[in-house]
């Protein structure tokens, strides 16, 4: 496969359009936002989670490339929150950067790399109906199974899990990158899937021998799995002093080794690797997707703003976008608003301040 690099700019010459998924989503988290970053060309304020995301991207590209080494990861890791911290650029709240933090610092102290010839960051561009779309894959990992070549898209992901339309949201890239793919090499990519960095999956082999998978917080591996584990110790004759003793000792180190075999011939740990299952209706969606929100967007005036409104309405759902995603937050009039609303309404449930 080739860059594209030089197709896109003569694509764009003759007036055509190159869109990208993410480009899209833009549009529908709020006609605001994509105004301004993709008709004035204005790319706003970077938000915490990009700005550590393409740090953590860049740098695990460079072990795979063989250009920078694991244990130099922890310590760029935490340059980049420190340098977030002097710019301004935080997080929402002291817990939940705890919490982010601590989670990714687990994966870089437990980091497995993949075996296989590795595709970093490969542009594609692909045609679905009369639109061009492109993209960047972050793994085409490319490795032999029972003598045949495989080919596995990877996303390198330290967003939280995804659950119900936040999935189909997420997913609609990787569908995307398993077409192109198979279009631009005619191989089959066998799976596509996202690395969650900050969980991990606890695996429970069951009496009948099936392992069952549950996703879990890294920072919060013993805290979740302290009832069960608490539970197969008292069945196996521990009493509360001495299960005390071992789970808050797995706590400090937050991994089941140490643990008794009782537990750890149950339970194993793994990196959690997420599978999504393309299936035909997830490619027509993915058409249908594109092919909408680009008629919707073309049907707009692009030379009339008052046609690109923000979130009028924002609830306490969306304020997170609003107030800490979103690159036009600090000029978005309605994100403002409600800013000032919620401030009065605290002061008022507080006792402070009254009626202005």
């Amino acid at each position: 496969m080739s860059k594209f690099k030089n197709e896109i700019k003569k694509l764009r010459d003759s007036g055509e359009e190159v869109w990208s998924i993410s480009r899209l989503n833009s549009f529908h988290n709020c006609n605001f936002e994509y105004y301004n970053t993709y008709i004035l060309r204005d790319r706003g304020l970077p938000n915490v989670y990009t700005k550590i995301g393409s740090q953590l991207h860049d740098y695990l590209e460079g072990i795979y490339l063989g250009e920078k080494e694991i244990n130099g990861f922890k310590t760029s890791f935490n340059n980049a929150v420190i340098e977030g911290e002097l710019l301004g650029i935080d997080f929402p709240s002291e817990s939940i950067k705890n919490s982010f933090v601590n989670d990714i610092r687990h994966f870089i102290d437990n980091f497995n790399k993949l075996d296989g010839k590795f595709l970093l960051e490969e542009q594609i561009l692909f045609k679905i109906g009369d639109h061009y779309v492109q993209g960047f894959i972050d793994v085409l990992r490319v490795y032999e199974n029972e003598g045949n070549r495989e080919l596995e898209v990877i996303d390198w992901k330290s967003s939280s899990k995804f659950t119900g339309d936040k999935l189909l949201h997420a997913g609609r890239q990787l569908v995307m990158y398993k077409l192109a793919i198979e279009e631009m090499t005619k191989h089959k990519v066998s799976e596509v899937k996202w690395n969650m960095m900050k969980y991990l999956w606890v695996n429970t082999r069951q009496k009948n021998g099936k392992i069952r998978k549950k996703m879990v917080n890294r920072s919060k591996l013993i805290k979740e799995m302290r009832e069960p584990f608490t539970k197969i110790l008292k069945e196996n004759g521990y009493d509360e002093l001495e299960i005390d003793i071992y789970l808050d000792t797995a706590s400090k180190t937050n991994t089941i080794k140490g643990l008794p075999d009782c537990i750890t011939d149950i339970y194993s740990i793994e990196d959690c690797y997420l599978t999504y299952e393309v299936t035909d209706e997830l490619v027509q969606e993915l058409h249908d997707y594109v092919n909408n929100t680009i008629e919707m967007i073309n049907s707009k005036d692009k030379d009339n703003s008052d046609e690109w409104t923000p979130i009028i309405e924002i609830d306490e759902k969306q304020s997170f976008y609003c107030n800490v995603l979103c690159a036009h937050r600090e000029n978005c009039q309605a994100r403002l608003e409600y800013v000032k609303k919620n401030e009065l309404t605290k002061k008022n449930k507080n006792g402070f301040g009254g009626f202005y």
